[in-house]
């Protein structure tokens, strides 16, 4: 039997997963040229659009947009904790600590 705190979890995870990219989007994003061509695309895309709304697609360049993609995922990995049970939660934060890694040694590759 799943917990209220597991279905909120469920929900939760199907509300943020079922604003993923699709195989549509995939294609047509292999279409494009440019990076900020790319940026564009997925600025207008659910999942992504939080996230990239304060960017301009004409002035981001490959590793800034792979940095905001990363974080976006950590933004998740995030919402989701809070819905974790405790006994639960040490499963979770190795997810967000191994992205809380890749996060600092791609701040400290960029200086």
């Amino acid at each position: 039997m799943i917990s209220f705190a597991g279905n909120a979890i469920v929900a939760k995870a199907k509300s943020i997963y079922g604003k993923r990219l699709s195989d549509a989007d995939y294609e047509s994003m292999v279409k494009l040229k440019t990076v900020p061509e790319v940026a564009s695309y997925l600025r207008n895309h659910p999942n992504y659009q939080e996230i990239l709304q304060d960017i301009s697609p004409d002035a981001i360049h490959r590793g800034q947009l792979e940095s905001l993609i990363r974080k976006n995922a950590f933004n998740h990995t995030l919402r989701l904790i809070k819905f974790v049970k405790v006994r639960d939660e040490g499963f979770y934060r190795l997810n967000l600590v191994r992205r809380e890694i890749d996060i600092i040694l791609e701040i400290l590759r960029d200086i």
